[in-house]
């Protein structure tokens, strides 16, 4: 993917991608975007087409001229209709600051809004890189408060939509490790004889 459309947001694809949005209906212009991020060989790699040396980290807070270890996809996927497109990608080193994600994020939902695109969430699971990112976004996620799951971008709403496998996990390794503790309020609205679960 890198050799032919670099890193950061592939603008080529978009081009033809805004054609086949034109003759979308309005509701199968609807969207998820989701990043996920893939261990790759700490190398670099000649690309005789550009003339040019790949493998370098191309997003984050790595050192200019490290070799990178992970690849970070961006894909859309349709909420309707079945279909699925990866939008962009960088190289990356062990970590990615949150700042530097949330521009990468807001890039590509630039470019899916100029595409006629109407993302209305975005999902990715829930490392350090990520959990960075959603308080970048100003995501607030605290046992007891106001809990705010989206994000604003040029004007839209996104919400956040963590990865469910890492959901469950964590509610598991929750139930395994301590009894979960509800607020008072919640086990007073639903009658609940105790706060503490399993009791």
């Amino acid at each position: 993917v890198l050799g032919v459309f670099g890193s950061g947001v592939f603008n080529d694809i978009f081009e033809t991608l805004q054609f086949k949005v034109s003759e979308m209906d309005l509701s199968d212009r609807l969207c998820f975007l989701s990043t996920d991020s893939m261990e790759i060989s700490k190398q670099l790699t000649y690309n005789k087409n550009t003339a040019e040396v790949g493998g370098y980290c191309t997003l984050g807070n790595s050192e200019k001229g490290e070799t990178g270890n992970k690849l970070l996809l961006a894909v859309m996927r349709g909420i309707k209709s079945k279909w699925k497109q990866v939008i962009g990608c960088h190289i990356t080193g062990a970590t990615v600051d949150g700042l530097a994600m949330k521009q990468f994020i807001n890039e590509c939902l630039s470019a899916c809004k100029n595409a006629g695109l109407h993302v209305i969430s975005y999902g990715s699971d829930m490392g350090p890189e990520n959990r960075s990112l959603w308080n970048k976004l100003d995501v607030k996620v605290q046992r007891e408060s106001v809990r705010q799951n989206y994000f604003i971008s040029d004007e839209s709403t996104i919400f956040i939509v963590p990865d469910v496998c890492h959901l469950l996990k964590n509610l598991k390794n929750s139930m395994l490790n301590k009894p979960i503790i509800l607020p008072a309020s919640y086990c007073e609205n639903l009658n609940q004889p105790t706060q503490t679960h399993p009791t």
